[in-house]
């Protein structure tokens, strides 16, 4: 899902160009595929109570790291935080994925 979907939608809505304006890194576009992980997340847990959704979470608080290189993802923190809000959105909030990409968008310009 992350690597393909999400890569679609950011490219299909110009939101790699967006949120990685005037920025050193790409944090804040892996940060915004990070939500999307989470909405989906949030997605697949409503079609199915059993799904493990909190491994998402888990698992990218686990490859984040605090190298500060072009290829920076974001910190554990920032990452962990990132799916969780994108996770809330969807199985919370109910958003639709126009709203996603908008809040997701909102989100990471304001990191």
């Amino acid at each position: 899902m992350r690597t393909s979907l999400v890569t679609v939608i950011q490219f299909k809505y110009g939101l790699l160009d967006k949120v990685n304006a005037g920025q050193p890194t790409i944090k804040r576009s892996e940060l915004q595929a990070d939500y999307f992980a989470g909405y989906y997340a949030g997605l697949k847990k409503l079609d199915d109570p059993k799904f493990p959704a909190a491994l998402v979470a888990l698992m990218l608080h686990s490859f984040g790291e605090t190298l500060t290189t072009f290829q920076h993802h974001g910190t554990p923190e920032e990452r962990g935080a990132a799916v969780a809000t994108g996770f809330k959105a969807s199985f919370y909030g109910g958003k639709s994925l126009s709203d996603a990409i908008s809040e997701s968008t909102s989100y990471v310009l304001g990191l």
